[in-house]
């Protein structure tokens, strides 16, 4: 699509549409898009007319999306530059591709900007734009102008062949539960914005805990890379990108399977494993939150939550796959088999120097629960992010969670 606007266009908006279409220019000349995520096809028209052409390859599947960023509910501009809030629009919505383990091919950047925008911080919208667009492989090959309240919409095209595309929808009782990263990192950033602690920083352990929290939550990174190799190590049945919060993308999975299979399907997570990840438990009580609902709760990580079938021996201790030292997890640390999903996962988490967690698992029946080190069970009624709820996410009340006799393991 090309850039436009409603109306006549000023000559302001003539030298934006020049300038933007320069910029594609100069990124195609010179621009380094990585190979492994580099899209197919041919561009016959971009930027300058009505709409774009792109041409896929035979035999590929067209992947769409669209995510909208909105001043106030998504980004705060006291707290980013103009160009960390164009990347960030771009992660956002190529998350979307990452989550079905598509390539990436093109973005559409529809920008409703205030009248006075500055050119300066258009431009800087702009080079954010193609510069993550470049980042993951893509094209910029137009979009909208428009004025108003600042937003950004990001339409994200992809490509990949029908067969290997991962769905919601393919989880099944006994499928284990993994998520890359720290859901729940971004929620801390968040909070620690939301209190000015980004100011004044020392050099200590907390304090790069809180930088990497507030990265996470200012700058987050579409796992584009990251979902082709779990795809090809660990053959995921389900993916999603957590953009709502661990519990509630988890329960976009299980709807989607249950209305798949035709029966419900429901998920234990493992108490231990979720107080395992990376980073969470010290930066949550520094801030005051409670570590499970800052996991449960958190919205925008957009780290990866997928399922895979599950091993022939159940091992009911938590696994986390770190980059750096190896398998870890409580006591007794299960021993991967050779070629089995541990030592698979363990490879695949050095060779992409990043944490990859065995949460849960998946079963028969309805809800999610949390499973304590004894086998008791508490139900989850934590719902994540709603934007029709009124509420920031800092501002949603605690998790409800009523408890429940242990089961005995092994039984749905």
């Amino acid at each position: 699509m090309a850039v436009n606007t409603r109306g006549a266009r000023s000559g302001r908006e003539l030298q934006w549409i020049r300038w933007i279409r320069s910029l594609e220019a100069r990124s195609g000349r010179h621009g380094e898009r990585p190979r492994e995520l580099l899209g197919t096809g041919s561009f016959p028209l971009g930027i300058g007319d009505d709409a774009a052409i792109w041409t896929p390859r035979p035999g590929s599947s067209v992947v769409l999306t669209v995510d909208a960023q909105v001043e106030g509910v998504h980004f705060r501009r006291e707290w980013s530059t103009w160009r960390e809030i164009g990347e960030r629009a771009v992660a956002a919505s190529l998350s979307d591709l990452a989550a079905m383990a598509a390539r990436p091919v093109a973005v559409l950047a529809s920008l409703v900007l205030e009248p006075g925008m500055p050119a300066r911080s258009f431009r800087e919208i702009q080079r954010g734009i193609h510069a993550a667009a470049r980042r993951y492989g893509a094209r910029v090959l137009g979009g909208n102008l428009s004025s108003g309240p600042v937003s950004l919409t990001i339409t994200a095209i992809g490509e990949g062949k029908a067969e290997a595309l991962v769905r919601r929808s393919g989880a099944a009782p006994g499928d284990e539960i993994w998520v890359t990263g720290t859901p729940g990192l971004a929620r801390l950033g968040l909070l620690a914005l939301e209190r000015g602690l980004g100011r004044g920083l020392g050099r200590g352990a907390g304090a790069r805990d809180l930088r990497e929290a507030m990265r996470a939550f200012l700058r987050p990174r579409a796992r584009l890379a990251e979902a082709l190799e779990i795809v090809r190590e660990l053959r995921p049945t389900a993916m999603i990108d957590l953009s709502d919060g661990l519990a509630a993308d988890l329960r976009h999975v299980l709807e989607e399977s249950s209305r798949a299979r035709g029966r419900s399907l429901g998920a234990v997570l493992e108490e231990r494993a979720v107080h395992g990840l990376p980073r969470l438990v010290g930066l949550a009580r520094r801030l005051g939150e409670e570590p499970l609902a800052a996991a449960l709760r958190g919205g925008e990580d957009y780290e990866l939550l997928f399922t895979t079938a599950p091993r022939a021996s159940r091992v009911s201790r938590m696994i986390r796959m770190s980059p750096t030292s190896g398998t870890s997890g409580t006591s007794p640390t299960p021993r991967p088999g050779r070629g089995g999903p541990e030592s698979r996962a363990l490879a695949l988490a050095r060779r992409l120097g990043l944490d990859i967690t065995r949460v849960g698992r998946v079963e028969r029946g309805k809800g999610i629960c949390l499973e304590g080190p004894g086998g008791e069970r508490r139900a989850v009624t934590e719902t994540g992010w709603d934007h029709f709820a009124g509420r920031s996410p800092s501002a949603a009340p605690p998790a409800v969670i009523a408890v429940r006799p242990p089961r005995p393991r092994g039984t749905a």
